[in-house]
């Protein structure tokens, strides 16, 4: 199952603030948390990892492996891993706490999710930066996201990775999906149990640093998108260029179809209500339908795997290939021409962080 939450006694070992998971699992709560409130609400995170002895059976006798211990979670009888007996154990306490460190408590953190993976060996969990970052849209009341992520495992598979992403991060597929988005946008931190942990932790605190200069760039680009009134006989030309119907296209009923809803968003959506006619509002027309309505080939999925599908599509796939052409198209129509007047950067930087929640 792509989910890969980890369950004890039937239990998911994972925590969530403000809405379940696309999964469905694990414990949800209204309220965000700090480091340690997250321990307390995972019973995963309260019981410790040790090392135990490894025996190998020499000429029939069972003697204890100098070069090698397993990992093991107190409680339990299975190891999580076979390590080198120099193997320095990371407590789950450990990884949140230098989350919260990474991002500075004093700043009102909120972890917004956290889990387990696997046989437990596998942790994972995220903070919610939009009260570290200033990400409000200009006449829009929404909210919107960005969060700091982390993972460590006790298998000795990894060392504690540190990374952004603009999504909350609920289950392994997301994780994955976090991670090498992260790596390749250069937002991804390795920091070691060992060695000098606080330098590591500085260059983590850069990669944030960075992220909020990247996201009041993409804030200062919307604000100005906001600013400019669309008369409602652009929005016919802007779906014909955004979605083009070949002459020869046998089918176009589809692409037709989504011109049609994109426009009718654009009209009424009920998550624009107190938004404007603007640049902006048209933009998050686009991104309501990549991610809401757009169709989906699913065939006999399940309704778990719909929702991956459709996760998969908005964030990386034909969906988000829409917003990004929205973006382009309104860049070319009006913001090169008020670059010069506002001072607006013609990038929003080299990775969208803010997501608009619906």
């Amino acid at each position: 199952m792509p989910a890969n939450i980890y369950e004890r006694d039937g239990v998911a070992q994972a925590w969530y603030a403000g809405k379940p998971p696309w999964h469905g699992l694990g414990e949800v709560t209204e309220r965000t948390k700090t480091a340690r409130q997250v321990i307390k609400q995972v019973p995963l995170f309260s019981r410790p990892v040790e090392t135990r002895p490894i025996y190998v059976n020499i000429g029939g006798k069972h003697v204890e492996s100098e070069q090698y211990v397993a990992t093991v979670r107190k409680g339990d009888d299975f190891p999580m891993g076979i390590v080198t007996s120099d193997y320095t154990v990371m407590q789950d306490r450990d990884g949140l706490l230098t989350m919260e460190a990474v991002v500075n408590a004093t700043r009102r953190t909120s972890f917004a999710s956290a889990f387990g993976l696997g046989n437990g060996s596998r942790v994972a969990a995220s903070i919610d930066l939009s009260r570290v970052v200033n990400l409000r849209i200009k006449r829009d009341p929404s909210k919107q996201q960005a969060y700091l992520f982390g993972t460590w495992a006790h298998d000795g598979t990894g060392a504690l990775n540190i990374g952004l992403y603009q999504n909350r991060v609920d289950c392994q597929n997301m994780l994955n999906m976090a991670t090498a988005r992260a790596k390749s946008a250069g937002l991804l931190v390795s920091i070691r149990h060992t060695g000098d942990v606080a330098e590591r932790l500085r260059e983590a605190q850069e990669i944030l640093g960075f992220v909020e200069v990247t996201a009041q760039a993409h804030k200062a680009e919307m604000d100005a998108l906001a600013d400019i009134p669309v008369h409602p006989d652009f929005v016919p030309e802007f779906t014909e260029e955004l979605i083009p119907i070949p002459e020869d296209m046998k089918r176009p009923a589809s692409r037709e179809e989504a011109r049609n809803v994109i426009a009718s968003l654009w009209r009424g959506s009920n998550s624009m209500v107190d938004v404007p006619q603007s640049a902006y509002r048209l933009h998050q027309s686009v991104v309501e339908y990549a991610d809401h309505y757009r169709p989906l080939r699913v065939g006999k999925a399940d309704e778990i795997q719909v929702a991956e599908r459709r996760f998969r599509a908005a964030t990386e796939g034909p969906g988000a290939d829409l917003k990004t052409r929205s973006l382009e198209l309104l860049r070319q129509r009006y913001m090169s021409e008020r670059k010069a007047q506002r001072n607006v950067p013609a990038e929003p930087g080299l990775v969208q962080v803010p997501v608009r929640v619906r």
